[in-house]
């Protein structure tokens, strides 16, 4: 497969991606792949005919096809991007890097960090970018607050905060969101994985030395806190994964990290993240 970053006269080369997965993770990148010149959009893949073909048509893909693996068997891609349920991840993501395809994956890239290793390990072995998709650090403003870190106008950033707070957001009462086999984790591994990697991010990616860390489960037990939507379908399926997640974070160079993460609350939040930044010579946050 030739490089697809590769420059030809003042062009770069036509990447060719599939795209895995019918929901939102799947609508997303085909809005983004048709903003960006050269890329064309190949394929589509997903299991629920009537949105493939709807999605098919709204985005002008030309190959559309209900299995994965019909999409990798094709000769003429370049990449792909996954945007399945969790517990797919894996699966997908190590027979694309097989194929000798690049993987763009949605957050979380696994359920457990041995399962993670498994991909990253069957990247290194192909030779094939492996990323993740963590956009809120390419948002222009955390991009503007990076470089303003880095020329030391904060000064030595010795505490930091990320939140992403909800009060009724438990998504999919029943579905694969609420359960540990499929999602991995409730909203720690959905929204806090964003913020901690803006953060993680913006102080320049320091070693973790320590993790002290809970999960709460007290709303969603109750069938509480479900979204609009959720609360339709019904919330008293059996859920086993947490609607809250705190954690304070010892970082290599002397930070510490205050993590906090939520889908339910008895607050008064909507839907709230953000990093706040405290330094020597001055704070910031973003949001």
């Amino acid at each position: 497969m030739t490089e697809t970053r590769e420059n030809v006269g003042d062009q770069l080369t036509k990447i060719r991606v599939g795209v895995i997965g019918l929901g939102f993770g799947g609508e997303s990148a085909l809005k983004s792949f048709r903003q960006i010149p050269n890329v064309e959009i190949v394929a589509l893949a997903g299991l629920e005919e009537d949105r493939l073909a709807y999605l098919g048509k709204t985005y002008e893909v030309p190959h559309l096809y209900r299995e994965y693996q019909d999409l990798l068997a094709r000769d003429d891609l370049d990449a792909v991007s996954i945007g399945v349920p969790n517990h797919l991840h894996a699966t997908i993501a190590i027979a694309a890097l097989q194929r000798g395809l690049h993987v763009l994956c949605e957050k979380p890239l696994a359920r457990t960090a041995e399962e993670a290793e498994t991909i990253v390990q069957a990247a290194v072995e192909a030779k094939r970018v492996l990323q993740v998709v963590f956009n809120h650090r390419e948002r222009g403003d955390v991009q503007t607050l990076k470089r303003y870190i880095d020329e030391g106008k904060l000064g030595r950033i010795y505490y930091a905060k990320a939140y992403w707070m909800r009060r009724n957001g438990i998504p999919g009462a029943g579905s694969w969101f609420v359960s540990k086999a499929k999602s991995g984790g409730g909203p720690l591994i959905d929204l806090g994985v964003h913020v901690l990697d803006m953060v993680l991010y913006l102080l320049g990616e320091p070693e973790v030395v320590t993790v002290s860390a809970s999960t709460y489960d007290e709303l969603i037990q109750r069938g509480r806190g479900f979204d609009k939507e959720a609360t339709k379908s019904g919330a008293n399926h059996s859920q086993d994964v947490e609607d809250l997640a705190t954690a304070f974070i010892r970082l290599a160079n002397g930070t510490t990290l205050s993590l906090e993460t939520s889908w339910a609350t008895n607050s008064s939040y909507g839907d709230d993240y953000g990093v706040i930044l405290y330094g020597s010579e001055g704070g910031q946050r973003s949001r």
